[in-house]
């Protein structure tokens, strides 16, 4: 074998991940972190750390209700409207209390994860507690784990 092939042969060797090998975390438990972040982020009214769950690339998508949202900017604006609320400014508004299950967690690549799952809203004033079903598709890119499509109802 030339020297020159050999050389490359290594290289790509060296470079390759070893069978198997394990990202930094494995996907399933990067992904609930990140979901029980924003959920945490939801609770506090802190807008702009629930919006790191959402990929910031403007084919994002959110579908719910009827209503079909394209791009992370619109996504975001369309949340504004909720954490604006009719409290101080110095005080969060109160979006009540949200936990993400997860259902169902399906690796579709090393890059692509699909989840499904429910979500649960509890108003703290009267413990009431809505819930509804929640599809989630997620890709992995150099910022972690992101929604790039979410259909909740």
């Amino acid at each position: 074998m030339e020297p020159k092939l050999i050389l490359a042969t290594v290289a790509m060797i060296a470079a390759a991940p070893a069978a198997g090998a394990a990202e930094a975390m494995p996907a399933q438990p990067a992904v609930q972190q990140a979901l029980d972040q924003s959920a945490a982020a939801w609770t506090a009214g802190r807008l702009d750390d629930f919006m790191t769950l959402y990929d910031r690339d403007p084919a994002t998508s959110y579908v719910s209700g009827g209503q079909v949202i394209t791009g992370y900017e619109a996504i975001r604006a369309m949340y504004a409207a909720r954490f604006a609320g009719a409290s101080p400014a110095d005080s969060p508004v109160d979006l009540g209390v949200l936990t993400l299950e997860v259902l169902n967690f399906r690796a579709l690549s090393p890059t692509y994860v699909f989840v499904l799952g429910r979500y649960h809203l509890k108003d703290r004033k009267t413990g009431e507690v809505k819930s509804g079903p929640t599809t989630l598709l997620f890709r992995r890119g150099p910022a972690g784990w992101k929604i790039i499509s979410d259909h909740t109802g």
